[in-house]
């Protein structure tokens, strides 16, 4: 297979559990249909789509700050959003939305090619909550791992404790908030499977005993390492 590289986004969505269990983020396993880390524990995200680069998809990111193309920031937000079924958007009068029958509705249309999360968005002139992520570095697929190799930024968001996520099952064979530290171990174990730079997120997490202390003191995944580049 020759090689190949595309752009892509990840969200990692954490939040504090309940009864003082501390610092939870949500991870997802891969089918082990796909041709890409079948069986891998992962955060949500996906590949860029051409667009997600359109500057008037930008126009609606409340947040144009971010160190990183916005172009990154809009496809983590419509991964999320279709993967796990999170909005990270003000719609209907609300914010960072759930589960909802309209929700649900929207992600069908899109799943069946009658809708995409762009057109909407600029139809209905969406606010997308950029205000709300975090950027959280940037690395690549190392050509040892897999021909197919991914030029990956990563970003961080608090999930409120009432929100309810849908992962779609085409995408996710299984999905669980889990503590950082827990999910580390089982990696190390070899219980779960996953990539350094998923492995880097979670130690990196772990640190921390509030969802609030490591959004704002988080270092994140880093840059890419120098086998990442060769």
């Amino acid at each position: 297979m020759a090689e190949e590289m595309k752009r892509a986004s990840t969200i990692l969505l954490i939040r504090n559990g309940d009864r003082n269990s501390g610092l939870e983020v949500y991870m997802t396993q891969r089918p082990e249909t796909m041709l890409f880390l079948p069986g891998f524990h992962v955060f949500p995200g996906g590949i860029m789509e051409s667009a997600d680069r359109d500057e008037r998809i930008h126009q609606f990111c409340k947040n144009r700050d971010l160190p990183v193309e916005m172009s990154y920031a809009v496809s983590a937000i419509r991964e999320c959003f279709e993967e796990v079924g999170y909005l990270l958007a003000d719609y209907q009068g609300r914010s960072n939305i759930g589960r909802t029958d309209e929700t649900d509705r929207l992600r069908l249309q899109m799943e069946n090619g009658e809708l995409t999360f762009h057109d909407w968005v600029l139809s209905e002139q969406i606010p997308l909550r950029t205000d709300l992520i975090r950027y959280f570095g940037h690395r690549i697929t190392p050509r040892a791992v897999s021909p197919r190799r991914f030029d990956t930024r990563y970003f961080l968001t608090i999930v409120p404790g009432d929100i309810e996520l849908d992962p779609c099952q085409r995408e996710v064979s299984r999905a669980e908030w889990i503590q950082p530290d827990v999910a580390l171990e089982q990696a190390k174990k070899g219980t779960l499977k996953m990539v350094p730079p998923t492995m880097d997120a979670l130690a990196d997490l772990a640190r921390f005993d509030s969802a609030e202390d490591a959004f704002a003191y988080a270092a994140g995944v880093g840059n890419p390492r120098p086998h990442e580049l060769a």
